[in-house]
């Protein structure tokens, strides 16, 4: 499909076809999703909101690195 829609020396409305033809699997729909993936994004959503959302840290405070055993890096 894709050499007779690249060839100038095809018919217009061959390669016209051959495009349409072609397009779904040169280019897939951003709304398409596997099921199993659609679930993962929506726990990652509802996770990441409400009441026991992650928080940002408090401003101005410096954290400890657990890993250094508490000495300055």
């Amino acid at each position: 499909m894709l050499e007779v829609m690249r060839n100038p020396d095809e018919e217009p409305a061959t390669r016209r076809q051959m495009a349409i033809q072609a397009a779904p699997y040169c280019h897939a729909k951003k709304g398409e999703m596997s099921a199993k993936r659609q679930e993962a994004e929506d726990r990652k959503k509802a996770v990441s909101s409400g009441k026991f959302a992650r928080r940002p840290p408090p401003a101005g405070q410096t954290v400890a690195l657990v890993a250094s055993g508490g000495k300055k890096i």
